[in-house]
């Protein structure tokens, strides 16, 4: 993604943003996962990939990503 600095997360997550407000859920999903592996202790990271998947009505896997997002950062 960033051929200067490939192990920087911020790339994954602006990408991420950017399909998310194109609308497509499903593949901001996949920048922010990409995102998650760079930087996963990134609680921001973990609350966006519960945006896409709530906006993918995975009510599941929403759940999940915010208790992981609380569990890096309480006060999120």
């Amino acid at each position: 993604l960033n051929v200067k600095h490939p192990a920087d997360s911020r790339v994954a997550l602006y990408m991420g943003y950017l399909r998310m407000a194109q609308g497509r859920p499903g593949a901001a999903a996949e920048f922010f996962t990409k995102a998650r592996h760079l930087d996963p202790t990134n609680a921001v990271i973990s609350y966006e990939l519960a945006r896409s998947s709530l906006a993918r009505r995975d009510a599941v896997s929403a759940e999940a990503q915010l208790a992981r997002a609380l569990v890096l950062n309480p006060k999120l």
